[in-house]
């Protein structure tokens, strides 16, 4: 989930994308997610990892085509390193 900048969270869909967060669709807003979250904003994103169902929060920034954490706490999903690999490179934190 990312919220709209106001603290609205909002679903993604990301089923029928690349593998990158920006290529997403806002689901409710049927918006693709680089035309919703503008260049250099801030929002908090939210991770749900489905075995556990827990979410875990963070504040990223768009920069261009990928993010950056704007804090490295919270550790994503520490006790499932391929989980946090994935999210981070759906993220775009993974360099080429």
């Amino acid at each position: 989930m990312l919220d709209d900048g106001h603290g609205k969270p909002y679903l993604l869909d990301g089923s029928e994308t690349s593998g990158l967060i920006l290529d997403a669709v806002v689901r409710d807003l049927a918006l693709p997610v680089q035309d919703f979250w503008p260049d250099v904003a801030e929002r908090e994103a939210t991770f749900l990892y489905s075995a556990c169902g827990c979410p875990v929060k963070a504040v990223v920034r768009r920069v261009g085509e990928k993010s950056v954490r704007v804090k490295e706490l919270p550790v994503i999903f520490p006790d499932d390193p391929a989980v946090a690999a994935t999210i981070a490179q759906l993220m775009g934190w993974n360099e080429p």
